[in-house]
């Protein structure tokens, strides 16, 4: 079969980086695949208005936040199996968020190379014959014979690639749904050349939340804080999300004022067609109010950027500092991460680490958080999902020696009984492990053993939560993206449990809460002027526990929470 191919030429000047005029995989798609419809049926694939607007504006570092079912996949897959006929020794990859999309995807993409168009299309170029015979190399791979290119279809976490490895062409589908995403996607990055080398990556997804690893990166874009661009797609991109206008007259489950058409119509110019299509879809939406069925259908069916990337669940850290800065020296691998301020620690000031610890089995990750009294600030953070608990131990017993002997407070829960038992083997300073208040209880090492750690439970994570949430009230600063990312994203579910939302892990939530729990221990030993002497001090906060337990040694102060405080010092 005769088939059309891009000049070489052409291709050279694409990579160039032109945006605004149409690529020559435009060519390619349009002339030679077809594309099964929403009805089920192949068509010939012509872009739509979303598909044909991104493939003008590509810069080879591209995100895409959208609404459903736009095409954009379709689109990308068009774009890679056309790379992969043309050029020589490319390699295409495409990750997805879960099993069942991958299956459909791989099912896309060979059902485009299986069913060429037997007609050349609406282009007039030269022809020249263009072969697509292709192989699987697994369920997940396929070798095209004639060019020596390779497409891979997985799975977020499936396949590990090496650091040697070069990927051509990479897209991320759906990651804002991805779990651990930026563990996953950094290898990948550091594989694809630069868009003037041939390499391009497009990370596209529907939104989730307004604090997961993907609205971080539109955000940090939109804001001129990247090197990467915005392509934002609504859904009255789409020709097809119409209703006839008659079918406002039936749909009365809600006023247009309450359903906003009034505005909608005037900032972005609906249509009653469109108008009649969008009620309807608000009318099946879950949710017993017109606001959760107008919140429910715009994260799906966005018209703004914002509309995008909302909070799910009762957010819990309503007031974090969040300060990022060049001077954190961030190191990641296969699940490791290790960030520090080169600045610290500094001789004389007073740190805490607050852990919570898990099996090391690749599932959920242990996590130390370090803070400095005297500055008020995060100054390191370690997280690996890959080392068993008594390694972990070894770390946390690395990094306390390291910050000036630091206060340990460490959830002794499941794995956390196999920590402290290796922090005592450790020899690490049992005054400076963190011992859970026992008023009455009598002093010595086999109780201190017994005692420390912190024992978290149904009934206590919500003071230990709420101690992180006051913590974060009085002002310290968080310097690490996810922890900061994981303390947003951290919900009151509509069932009343404490937990990350929509998936997100709680990991360093967690660790945060363990070093709030030992915050005020480690401040009473600060240096006073650290700890803002002359300043009055706020109910609840560190220099108030310092205030009352001054009063309490005299006799005089509180009893809410100074005695348990003042065991606490006694025991350890």
């Amino acid at each position: 079969m005769k088939h059309i191919q891009p000049n070489p030429e052409e291709v050279k000047e694409y990579f160039k980086h032109i945006p605004g005029r149409p690529s020559p995989w435009r060519l390619i798609i349009e002339s030679l695949f077809m594309v099964q419809s929403k009805s089920g049926v192949l068509v010939p694939f012509k872009l739509n208005k979303a598909q044909a607007t991104l493939d003008m504006n590509m810069t080879g570092r591209d995100l895409v936040p959208k609404a459903r079912q736009l095409g954009i996949s379709a689109y990308v897959l068009g774009r890679f199996s056309a790379q992969c006929i043309t050029l020589p020794n490319w390699r295409a990859v495409i990750i997805s968020h879960e099993e069942e999309a991958t299956k459909r995807l791989l099912y896309r993409v060979r059902q485009m190379l299986e069913n060429p168009r037997s007609d050349l299309g609406e282009w007039e170029m030269e022809e020249t014959e263009l072969v697509t015979e292709f192989e699987r190399l697994s369920q997940a791979e396929i070798r095209f014979k004639e060019t020596g290119a390779w497409f891979y279809i997985g799975t977020a976490g499936a396949k590990a690639f090496g650091r040697g490895d070069t990927i051509n062409a990479l897209h991320f589908s759906e990651f804002a749904f991805w779990e651990n995403p930026e563990r996953l996607a950094v290898g990948l990055f550091n594989s694809v050349p630069l868009i003037t080398l041939g390499g391009e990556i497009i990370i596209e997804s529907t939104g989730n939340t307004d604090v997961d690893a993907f609205a971080m990166m539109v955000q940090s874009a939109r804001a001129g804080k990247s090197t990467w661009s915005v392509s934002f797609f609504p859904w009255s991109f789409d020709e097809e999300y119409k209703l006839p206008k008659e079918m406002l007259d039936t749909l009365t489950f809600a006023t247009p004022e309450e359903l906003e058409e009034p505005r909608l119509i005037k900032d972005f110019k609906l249509t009653p067609e469109q108008l009649a299509w969008r009620r309807f879809k608000i009318g099946e939406a879950t949710g017993f109010s017109i606001g959760d069925k107008l919140k429910r259908f715009s994260r799906d069916n966005p018209l703004t950027v914002d509309e995008c990337f909302q909070g799910r669940g009762g957010q819990v850290f309503e007031t974090v500092t969040y300060r990022p800065t060049l001077d954190w020296d961030r190191k990641i691998g296969a699940g490791y991460e290790y960030g520090k301020l080169p600045s610290h620690p500094v001789t004389g000031y007073h740190y805490i680490i607050g852990a919570d610890p898990a099996g090391g089995t690749g599932g959920n990750a242990s996590v130390a958080h370090v803070g400095c009294v005297e500055t008020n600030e995060q100054v390191a953070k370690l997280s690996t999902n890959r080392i068993p608990p008594h390694v972990f131990a070894e770390e946390l017993s690395k990094l306390g020696r390291e910050y000036n002997e630091a206060l340990l407070c460490v959830e002794n829960n499941n794995h956390g009984h196999t920590v402290m038992y290796a922090l005592s083997v450790l020899n690490y300073p049992a005054f400076r492990i963190y011992k859970q208040a026992s008023v009455g209880a009598k002093p010595g090492l086999a109780q201190a053993r017994k005692e420390a750690g912190i024992t978290t439970s149904a009934q206590k994570k919500p003071l230990l939560i709420g101690k992180a949430v006051q913590l974060c009230m009085d002002g310290y600063i968080l310097h690490d993206e996810r922890t900061y990312m994981e303390v947003m994203g951290f919900v009151e579910t509509e069932e009343g449990k404490l937990e990350g939302g929509s998936g997100m892990a709680d990991d360093e939530v967690l660790a945060l809460a363990m070093l709030a729990e030992g915050w005020t221990r480690a401040a009473l030993q600060a240096t006073p002027e650290a700890m803002g002497q002359g300043v009055k001090a706020k109910y609840g906060s560190v220099e108030w526990f310092m205030e009352q337990v001054k009063e309490q040694k005299r006799g005089q102060g509180e009893e809410y929470g100074v005695k348990s405080y003042l065991a606490c010092e006694e025991v350890g």
